[in-house]
Protein backbone atom coordinates (compact mmCIF):
# COMPACT_ATOMS: atom_id res chain seq x y z
CA UNK A 1 0.00 0.00 0.00
CA UNK A 2 1.47 3.55 -1.07
CA UNK A 3 1.60 6.00 1.72
CA UNK A 4 -0.22 8.76 -0.32
CA UNK A 5 -3.99 6.68 0.25
CA UNK A 6 -3.58 6.84 3.74
CA UNK A 7 -4.98 10.52 4.19
CA UNK A 8 -7.12 12.40 2.20
CA UNK A 9 -5.58 15.92 1.25
CA UNK A 10 -7.40 17.52 3.77
CA UNK A 11 -5.72 15.06 6.43
CA UNK A 12 -8.37 12.97 7.07
CA UNK A 13 -7.54 9.60 7.62
CA UNK A 14 -9.20 7.14 4.47
CA UNK A 15 -10.44 3.24 4.30
CA UNK A 16 -6.91 2.86 3.44
CA UNK A 17 -5.48 3.90 6.61
CA UNK A 18 -8.25 1.94 8.81
CA UNK A 19 -8.15 -1.08 7.06
CA UNK A 20 -4.04 -0.47 7.59
CA UNK A 21 -4.99 -0.02 11.10
CA UNK A 22 -6.64 -3.07 11.41
CA UNK A 23 -4.29 -5.28 9.44
CA UNK A 24 -1.08 -3.66 11.92
CA UNK A 25 -3.04 -3.57 15.14
CA UNK A 26 -6.56 -5.42 15.38
CA UNK A 27 -5.42 -8.83 14.10
CA UNK A 28 -2.94 -11.75 13.67
CA UNK A 29 0.23 -12.31 15.39
CA UNK A 30 2.37 -9.61 16.45
CA UNK A 31 -0.48 -7.17 16.63
CA UNK A 32 -0.11 -6.50 20.29
CA UNK A 33 4.20 -6.01 20.46
CA UNK A 34 2.79 -3.48 17.00
CA UNK A 35 0.34 -1.89 19.34
CA UNK A 36 2.76 -1.29 22.38
CA UNK A 37 5.47 -0.45 20.24
CA UNK A 38 4.08 2.53 18.63
CA UNK A 39 2.44 3.41 22.09
CA UNK A 40 6.67 3.72 23.22
CA UNK A 41 7.47 5.54 20.18
CA UNK A 42 4.56 8.16 20.77
CA UNK A 43 5.30 8.59 24.37
CA UNK A 44 8.82 9.00 24.34
CA UNK A 45 10.13 8.85 20.60
CA UNK A 46 12.15 8.81 18.35
CA UNK A 47 14.02 5.57 19.57
CA UNK A 48 16.16 2.96 18.26
CA UNK A 49 15.67 -0.40 17.70
CA UNK A 50 17.94 -1.31 20.85
CA UNK A 51 16.25 1.83 23.13
CA UNK A 52 12.37 -0.03 21.86
CA UNK A 53 13.62 -3.27 22.82
CA UNK A 54 15.01 -2.38 26.33
CA UNK A 55 11.33 -0.88 27.05
CA UNK A 56 9.28 -3.25 25.88
CA UNK A 57 11.53 -6.13 27.29
CA UNK A 58 11.33 -7.55 23.98
CA UNK A 59 14.05 -9.23 21.80
CA UNK A 60 15.73 -7.12 19.44
CA UNK A 61 15.03 -8.87 16.07
CA UNK A 62 11.39 -8.77 17.12
CA UNK A 63 11.20 -5.20 17.59
CA UNK A 64 13.12 -4.84 14.22
CA UNK A 65 11.02 -6.99 12.55
CA UNK A 66 7.98 -4.86 13.64
CA UNK A 67 9.27 -1.77 12.35
CA UNK A 68 9.82 -3.17 8.82
CA UNK A 69 6.26 -3.73 9.07
CA UNK A 70 5.44 -0.56 10.25
CA UNK A 71 7.58 1.31 7.90
CA UNK A 72 6.47 -0.46 4.72
CA UNK A 73 3.28 1.21 5.65
CA UNK A 74 4.75 4.51 6.97
CA UNK A 75 2.90 4.60 10.07
CA UNK A 76 6.90 4.78 11.54
CA UNK A 77 9.23 6.22 9.83
CA UNK A 78 12.89 7.06 10.34
CA UNK A 79 14.44 10.40 11.93
CA UNK A 80 17.85 11.00 11.10
CA UNK A 81 20.22 8.61 9.21
CA UNK A 82 18.59 5.75 7.80
CA UNK A 83 21.29 2.94 8.22
CA UNK A 84 23.58 1.89 11.44
CA UNK A 85 22.96 1.49 14.90
CA UNK A 86 21.43 4.58 15.83
CA UNK A 87 18.56 4.65 13.67
CA UNK A 88 16.05 6.29 15.29
CA UNK A 89 12.01 6.16 14.98
CA UNK A 90 8.95 7.81 14.89
CA UNK A 91 5.48 8.03 14.55
CA UNK A 92 5.33 8.74 10.59
CA UNK A 93 2.58 12.08 10.02
CA UNK A 94 -0.46 9.95 9.15
CA UNK A 95 -0.42 7.67 12.06
CA UNK A 96 0.97 10.77 14.39
CA UNK A 97 -2.65 13.22 12.97
CA UNK A 98 -4.65 10.44 13.36
CA UNK A 99 -3.41 8.94 17.04
CA UNK A 100 -6.14 9.89 19.15
CA UNK A 101 -8.52 7.54 17.14
CA UNK A 102 -6.14 5.03 16.72
CA UNK A 103 -5.28 5.46 20.48
CA UNK A 104 -9.20 4.94 21.32
CA UNK A 105 -9.43 1.97 18.55
CA UNK A 106 -6.73 -0.44 19.31
CA UNK A 107 -4.01 0.32 22.52
CA UNK A 108 -6.25 1.23 24.57
CA UNK A 109 -7.04 -2.59 25.52
CA UNK A 110 -3.08 -3.05 25.30
CA UNK A 111 -1.15 -3.21 28.86
CA UNK A 112 1.66 -0.69 27.58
Amino acid sequence: MSRETLERSDGERTRAFERTAWELFGTGTGSDTRCRLVAELEANGPLNANQLASALECDYTTVRHHLERLSETGFVVTDGPERGYDVRYRLGDALARNWPWVDTQWLESTSR
